[in-house]
């Protein structure tokens, strides 16, 4: 992956957030932003880890109980506790729309703290907002 797809996929996990939070009042989303990149992608429930790559044919899952499973949880708190906050709590301070605007998602962006780069444009703006509302599901056959 390279810096641009990864700082792209960064806003749009950032933007899903604020998006499903605005329309599941009941959803708690926390979301942690670091410096370094992890190679794999975690999904951890109290049942479960599912551990998978960039090949959606390959994973690992453990079950809640399991050392690899306790293990995996105790490093991503720790992860999460050395990143820097995104203030999901202020996800009524810009309303998105269903199809958020270039405009829409700029202002979220500015108002968060985590101003889209200079060198964005509208199509990236664009792009970003397809990853997080529309994005490919990598197990799909």
């Amino acid at each position: 992956m390279d810096a641009d797809r990864a700082r792209k996929e960064s806003y749009a996990s950032v933007l899903a957030a604020f998006w499903y939070r605005q329309r599941y009042g009941l959803l708690d989303i926390a979301v942690g932003l670091s410096p370094v990149m992890t190679t794999f992608r975690w999904d951890m429930s109290g049942r479960a880890l599912i551990m998978t790559s960039e090949d959606p044919n390959r994973a690992i899952i453990a079950f809640s109980g399991s050392f690899f499973y306790e293990s995996c949880g105790t490093e991503l708190r720790t992860s999460f506790e050395q990143a820097r906050r995104v203030a999901i709590d202020r996800y009524r301070s810009v309303p998105l729309s269903d199809e958020p605007t270039v405009e829409e998602v700029r202002r979220l962006f500015d108002r968060v703290g985590l101003p889209l780069p200079k060198s964005f444009t509208d199509r990236d703006v664009v792009e970003v907002t397809r990853k997080a509302l529309r994005a490919k599901d990598p197990y799909a056959p």
